[in-house]
């Protein structure tokens, strides 16, 4: 054997070391028969056929049927000697599994011979892999869209890379590639800045409070991830709670208030009831005493001391039947709510106030107990501040009744009032407001300087439809009371 045949049998043999031992599978495949010419071990072993079950196998019977068309369009091209490859070519093992493989073909001359040289490799664990990644950033995807709470991920620069739901305001893709501090109000970026700058200098995740440029309000958990100087911003609004506070502070200041007005109500009905009651009273006990000690002496001076006890005493009665009148009107459980204002106006009219004219039309005589009482103090506190403050020389009231709701209206042509300089000391306005609010009602109040004013309020009849009756044949706006 001489040199060249000696170097081209070491070739040969390093050829067949490198097609047995490579990673990938190798087939050499005759284009013209379709039949396998040689194979390596690594590709037996892929497909679990032995080297000689393959070498009477031909490429039609390791493809399944439905992926033949690809296959042989490929040795098509083979045959047209194009280079080809395939990313995802499925074969058929021996137990009918299907393998998925890479494939690169190129067109080579063997024995004189249109071959295709192949490379495969398995890709099935690969393939397994990535659907199962797929699988996992699609469920990822899912819970991060469905958070109740705004994610953001931050670069290193601040800006929005992705958001898993709209901002208020704008679309979830609008603000991609924005600032978060940009669409804060200008007085909160700077502490936002200094949170996520500190959360990147210490690795340690940072909280901060912040309303948007919509008065979102927002608190704020910044979170480093990694060491690229990434962010998640996880955003939880406050807008409610915030608002749910301030309602309370509010019912606060107003329970405040009503206390306050609750105490002014005790102590005028006291001072009434020391100067017009009580002073009476301790004047006809003085003079019965007087009577009891000079009758004796002198039986005319007794007799004049005992009839002005009895002066005394009637005009006692007749304040107690006022204070009793005003805290709560029997009338108004006796006959009902337009029986009431009316002996209300009259009352008004014997103490020279203003002409006060009546008005209604009501088809339900008696209201339920809460709602008659409400009309009754919002008609009683509005006629009272007509009489005290308007200097109006007439008021209207208006009653009526009908659609499920109540209307009240009291009008005056007097001095008027800006709304926004009422003292807050006074209480009245206030109270009218609280009692409508309380029964779901509706209130205007309007007025200005020389115009007088108005007082509307609408309340709805509890369980009632214009005073029709239930389904129990009960008038709800006309159920017994006692007389």
């Amino acid at each position: 054997m001489n040199g060249s045949e000696s170097a081209l049998n070491l070739m040969r043999d390093e050829l067949r070391t490198l097609h047995e031992d490579s990673g990938d599978g190798v087939l050499l495949v005759d284009l013209r028969g379709e039949r396998f010419a040689s194979v390596n071990g690594l590709l037996c072993r892929m497909l679990q056929y032995s080297e000689s079950e393959m070498l009477s196998l031909g490429v039609r019977d390791v493809h399944p049927k439905e992926s033949l068309p690809r296959v042989l369009e490929q040795f098509e091209a083979m045959r047209q000697k194009r280079f080809s490859s395939a990313s995802d070519v499925p074969f058929l093992r021996k137990d009918g599994a299907v393998v998925r493989a890479s494939v690169t073909m190129v067109h080579v001359t063997y024995e004189k011979r249109p071959h295709m040289l192949g490379l495969v490799r398995d890709i099935t664990d690969q393939k397994r892999v990535v659907a199962a990644l797929r699988e996992s950033e699609a469920t990822l995807r899912g819970l991060f869209e469905q958070l109740s709470d705004l994610v953001l991920l931050l670069d290193r620069d601040g800006k929005i890379q992705c958001v898993n739901r709209d901002w208020p305001g704008a679309g979830r893709q609008a603000v991609v590639g924005e600032l978060v501090s940009d669409r804060l109000m200008p007085d909160c970026q700077p502490a936002f800045r200094q949170a996520l700058d500190q959360a990147r200098a210490t690795g340690m995740p940072q909280t901060v409070a912040a309303q948007d440029q919509h008065e979102q309000r927002w608190s704020y958990r910044i979170v480093p991830v990694g060491d690229l100087g990434r962010v998640i911003v996880i955003g939880e609004n406050m807008t409610s709670e915030k608002v749910s506070a301030e309602a309370v502070k509010k019912e606060q200041r107003l329970l405040r208030q009503t206390l306050e007005l609750q105490e002014r109500e005790r102590r005028l009905v006291a001072c009434e009831i020391h100067d017009r009651f009580a002073q009476p009273i301790t004047g006809a006990l003085f003079r019965l005493q007087a009577f009891r000690e000079t009758h004796a002496r002198s039986s005319a001076q007794a007799w004049q001391d005992f009839d002005a006890a009895g002066r005394m005493l009637a005009t006692a009665i007749d304040e107690a039947r006022r204070l009793i009148s005003g805290l709560r009107p029997l009338i108004l459980d006796e006959l009902g709510i337009v029986e009431a204002i009316e002996y209300l106006c009259c009352e008004r009219r014997l103490e020279n106030g203003p002409e006060i004219e009546f008005v209604h039309a009501m088809t339900c005589q008696q209201l339920e107990m809460p709602l008659q009482t409400a009309v009754f103090r919002i008609a009683q506190e509005s006629v009272a501040n007509a009489c005290r403050h308007s200097h109006s020389p007439r008021v209207r009231i208006e009653l009526r009744d009908g659609d499920g709701w109540i209307h009240l209206a009291v009008r005056d042509w007097g001095v008027g009032f800006r709304m926004d300089s009422v003292a807050k000391d006074r209480f009245g306005l206030q109270t009218i407001r609280e009692r409508v609010r309380l029964l779901d009602g509706r209130v205007a109040i309007e007025s200005s300087p020389n115009e007088g004013t108005s007082i509307s309020v609408d309340l709805p009849l509890a369980g009632s439809n214009g005073g029709t009756q239930d389904a129990a044949g009960d008038n709800p706006c006309s159920k017994d009371h006692p007389s």
